[in-house]
């Protein structure tokens, strides 16, 4: 019954923060959940601990009434550091240097009439300059206010270095120490073992790649660099081993590991993995210092309970959510797995497949929440990544801690750890490379149930016919793949990816590829090209040199034979173009004009763009490459980001197009004369979700005034565009006709 109790009381505390979180009539929901709990008495004490998680979390959000007040306005503030400088993945717009994510919480803000002290988490924005920043570190900058998001009060943008007011404490100081003795033990390696090594023992991926870190999502591996129990499980039952050994009193032992798993949670960062792990930990040593029985349900529901109470905010954040919810799935639902599995498998593998399995599904709806996307490579990746792990985690520790007195011998002992852990990047870039192996299954309230409903179809069908449900199962598998596998249809001739907010696409002239701009992400890009099977480009096209268009050029090079490049005549912004240097390396590239005309198979393409710089506007946008394509009697009308400006001066120049892609992600700022003799019969948008108005309500009314159909990433996902003798097909994945 107490167990009962506890995690009803800790469950109840949740769903009241939750509520608060995202209805400002929380409190009459939370009444209307009362009314139903009242008619049994045991539940009052539920109903009692909902007003809880939502009066705790609204005393801590009083003042956001106060700081919203600073929104996109600037005023000095003190802050404190929280965690670690990562940089950002340059994914918008014009980005002119490197810039960091650090998270922090807010003390003070003084503007011109005022002064308020507070204490709240925050999101700063910050250059270079920022990046060494430890945690406890107090500073005192200047900052532009933006929104929040979910567990953050305010986004800062900060102008300028800063001042230091307070340095960090001792432990912080030593944590530091350790994490770079670790980068320093690895930096021979390869990139893969170089990011992978200290995420893995650490919680650092500082120097994680970005192909590695796509490749892990899809490979369902990401949680192994998110430092959680296991990690602390390891390391708390070696202690607890050894010092049973010497015979260590109780409360000796028990007070020994707390301090060393609170050294160790400094060193790894309170994420809320390890603040979940911590508090179980804690609960767990005082019930064997008291010689009880160690329920991990018990553990669990506490650790919730208390890490609530201190901080109600963890409430809201996907972090804490998974973590709590892979810990359920450990408890409660690999047992019931395990057992059912036993009447159809050796022993050995039914623990091995339990495991993954139970993290897989209880996980799966948030992860659908958080990026729409489901693994079907997840159970056998981690099948597989499992008995690499704990050997990786125990020899890299061991590298972290010999690194504190000699790297020397600390790189020569991490060969122990490397094996393994490249073992475990190569697992990830192979699961990665599987067609069919992540799909695109939704983030809406309805996807999330319609898999809710089918999990329960399986788990009520494998109870009455396991067999069936088995052969289902591989069926529906084998169908997602082969799909897969199938896209797109013969003789494509544009396919638009879906790289979020950012364009990215590929045109195909009888095998001549074509691929103009590669989008914000590499993993996007790549998987898009892989799925059409492209090896070689052709001609590669980077309209200007915006992050949301050039940021992805890395998974586009990635085991591909490029012959050449087109770039914008304008390197601007510099930032971006020097980065876009690097990565190209001694691949043939041409700075093109309007002079510019390519024939590749039977496609004629031709460079619009204006020969003069166009200052006017936003020059990058106004100087980008458009292009008009002749192919099969089909005119492709490709605007890259050019705005009015830019546009105005193609009036006269292009006539009519069968497919025009929209300029600027459809943005307002467009020509109407100009839409007005394109008149497109297909209008193209490359778009994700913004904060941009992308695309404007005025631009969409344009393309409908002309009889545009309008096909929108956003909406659609991917979809190709087939040109046959002056006929224009679409199809979108998925394999649904569009006309």
């Amino acid at each position: 019954m107490t167990d009962l109790r506890l995690i009803s009381i800790s469950v109840a505390i949740w769903i009241g923060v939750l509520l608060r979180g995202i209805s400002g009539n929380w409190f009459w929901l939370t009444l209307i959940c009362g009314v139903f709990v009242f008619r049994k008495r045991e539940w009052i004490l539920v109903f009692i601990s909902l007003m809880v998680g939502g009066v705790l979390l609204q005393l801590r959000t009083i003042p956001l009434g106060e700081i919203e007040q600073f929104n996109h306005s600037t005023a000095l503030i003190t802050v404190e550091i929280t965690g670690d400088a990562v940089e950002r993945v340059q994914s918008f717009g014009q980005v002119n240097q490197a810039s960091y994510r650090i998270p922090a919480r807010i003390l003070r803000i003084k503007s011109a009439d005022k002064q308020l002290a507070l204490n709240l988490p925050v999101l700063l924005i910050a250059d270079s300059r920022w990046k060494d920043v430890i945690p406890t570190e107090k500073y005192a900058a200047k900052g532009r206010f933006t929104e929040g998001f979910s567990g953050i009060a305010a986004v800062i943008h900060i102008h300028g270095q800063g001042s230091l007011v307070d340095r960090a404490s001792l432990l912080q100081r030593a944590a530091i120490s350790i994490r770079s003795g670790m980068r320093i033990a690895v930096a021979g390696y390869s990139e893969d073992v170089r990011g992978l090594l200290p995420g893995l023992v650490l919680g650092d991926t500082s120097h994680q790649s970005k192909s590695l870190n796509a490749d892990m999502k899809v490979a369902g591996l990401t949680h192994l660099t998110a430092v959680s129990g296991a990690n602390l499980a390891i390391l708390s039952g070696v202690l607890l081993v050894l010092l049973k050994w010497i015979q260590f009193p109780r409360w000796l032992t028990a007070t020994l590991i707390l301090l060393l798993l609170g050294f160790f949670i400094i060193i790894v960062r309170p994420q809320p993995s390890v603040l979940r792990a911590g508090a179980m930990a804690v609960v767990t040593l005082i019930a064997y210092v008291r010689g009880v029985s160690r329920d991990s349900g018990i553990a669990l529901a506490a650790a919730v309970f208390i890490l609530l109470l201190l901080d109600p905010w963890q409430g809201l954040t996907f972090g804490f959510a998974l973590s709590v919810a892979a810990t359920a799935g450990l408890i409660y639902v690999v047992p019931v797995l395990e057992e059912r599995m036993l009447y159809k498998l050796p022993k050995r593998l039914a623990q091995a497949l339990a495991i993954p399995i139970a993290a897989q599904v209880v996980c799966a709806p948030l992860i659908l929440a958080l990026s729409g996307q489901l693994s079907l490579v997840g159970v056998p990746a981690n099948l597989l990544a499992e008995p690499l792990v704990p050997f990786a985690t125990i020899t890299g520790l061991l590298t972290a801690i010999i690194s504190t007195f000699s790297g020397t011998l600390a790189h020569h002992f991490s060969l122990l750890a490397v094996i393994p852990t490249w073992c475990i990047a190569q697992l990830a870039h192979v699961a990665a490379g599987i067609p069919g192996g992540s799909i695109q299954w939704g983030s809406s309230l309805i996807a999330i149930a319609i898999f809710l409903l089918l999990m329960v179809v399986l788990i009520v069908g494998w109870r009455r016919n396991p067999k069936a449900i088995l052969v289902a199962v591989l069926v529906i598998t084998s169908v997602v793949i082969f799909s897969s596998r199938e896209w797109p249809i013969k003789n494509w001739t544009l396919v638009m990816c879906n790289v979020g907010q950012g364009d990215g696409y590929v045109m195909n002239f009888e095998g001549h590829v074509v691929v103009i701009d590669t989008g914000p992400d590499p993993s996007l890009i790549d998987r898009c090209l892989r799925d059409l099977k492209i090896n070689r480009i052709d001609l590669l096209v980077l309209t200007h040199e915006h992050a949301d268009h050039v940021e992805g050029l890395q998974g586009a090079l990635k085991g591909r034979q490029v012959l050449k490049v087109w770039r914008s005549k304008l390197a601007d912004p510099k930032y971006e173009s020097t980065r876009v240097d690097d990565w190209l390396g001694n691949i043939p590239t041409e700075r093109v004009d309007q002079r510019r005309i390519f024939r590749l198979g039977n496609a004629t393409i031709k460079v619009l763009t204006s020969d003069e710089i166009v200052s006017d506007g936003s020059p990058p946008n106004n100087n980008s490459i458009a292009l008009l394509i002749d192919y099969h009697g089909v005119r492709f009308g490709l605007l890259a980001d050019l705005e009015e400006a830019g546009q105005n001066l193609l009036m006269g120049k292009v006539g009519r197009v069968d497919v025009l892609k929209v300029a600027h992600h459809g943005s307002a700022k467009q020509s109407s004369n100009l839409i007005r003799e394109l008149h497109p019969k297909v209008a193209l948008i490359s778009v994700g979700r913004n904060d941009y108005g992308h695309p404007a309500a005025s631009t969409l009314g344009k393309l409908q005034d002309v009889g545009a159909t309008i096909l929108r990433t956003d909406r659609m996902g991917e979809f190709a565009v087939i040109a046959d003798q002056g006929a224009i097909r679409v199809l979108q994945r998925g394999q649904r006709w569009l006309g």
